[in-house]
């Protein structure tokens, strides 16, 4: 059950740094390019 709770966990949290990543990379050529 732990094991379950940890791949779940671990899965949302791929998936919201993935999330993460991707806003980022735009804000941050935003705010380079100004």
């Amino acid at each position: 059950m732990m094991g379950g709770e940890l791949e779940l966990a671990e899965e949302v949290f791929l998936n919201w740094g993935f999330i993460d990543l991707h806003n980022l990379i735009p804000n941050a050529s935003r705010f380079a390019s100004n």
